[in-house]
């Protein structure tokens, strides 16, 4: 279990480091003078200052919008999948509570609850123990155009992920959907959720229209790909019943 925690944190700030690489803008426009403000600002810890410049390129199309989202959802899944999420708040363990009771309860996965807490032994809960816990009211949408997969939380960017998205039928009018299931697999078999295996698997995230957002795991039928830790991040923001949005004709 201590491992699993460990990854999960890991690959939250794993995507952090995006923000040192650069983008070649040889044969684009000049960077705009407020994303070079932002690398700054993020290379001296003033991130809420520098998303607040981004804010206003995030929805463009074109290197200028990606290397926005880039930086500003590599400051932003820090703080969501941390205690500084903007909904956390604090669970009161009651007698008879378990990890999943209190998931349930409080609308926070399992997995996020062991994140938020640093939990080395779910299992050892205790009465009057206190938690932090978050929903997530997050949704997500998928751009066929630009090959991403970017989570938001309202009009504010919370992360962003590249994507093959070869493994889908093209269309010419884009498709809302939700998510439907988040399943576990361990050496190609599917886990049940109660399993203590579970938060050590690879994540796949079904999606209601039959598409999959899949990393190792092969899976049959319509798939978007991701890096397997992509997708393990993603499961965490995501809840079930989360809204998705696939971009065929492009970013609105």
């Amino acid at each position: 279990m201590k491992s699993t925690f460990l990854i999960l944190s890991v690959a939250a700030l794993f995507n952090f480091a995006a923000v040192a690489q650069e983008l070649n803008y040889s044969l684009w426009p000049k960077r705009p003078p407020e994303i070079e403000q932002a690398r700054r600002l993020i290379s001296e810890q003033k991130t809420d200052e520098a998303v607040a410049l981004l804010r206003q390129y995030v929805r463009e199309v074109g290197i200028v919008g990606r290397e926005a989202r880039k930086l500003t959802g590599a400051v932003n899944v820090r703080k969501y999948l941390s205690r500084l999420h903007p909904d956390a708040k604090i669970y009161q363990v009651v007698a008879g509570d378990t990890l999943m009771k209190i998931a349930s309860k409080s609308s926070c996965s399992p997995e996020l609850v062991i994140l938020l807490n640093g939990l080395v032994d779910p299992s050892a809960l205790k009465a009057g123990q206190k938690l932090v816990v978050a929903e997530m009211h997050l949704s997500a949408e998928i751009s066929i155009a630009e090959r991403e997969l970017t989570v938001w939380h309202g009009e504010e960017l919370v992360a962003t992920y590249d994507v093959d998205v070869s493994g889908l039928q093209m269309r010419t009018d884009n498709v809302e959907t939700k998510v439907e299931g988040r399943d576990g697999y361990i050496e190609g078999g599917i886990l049940p959720r109660h399993s203590t295996q579970f938060l050590s698997a690879q994540r796949v995230i079904r999606l209601a229209n039959g598409v999959s957002l899949t990393g190792a795991q092969a899976i049959a039928g319509a798939v978007v790909k991701m890096q397997a830790a992509d997708v393990n991040e993603l499961a965490l923001l995501l809840s079930v019943g989360a809204e998705v949005r696939i971009i065929y004709s492009g970013r609105e």
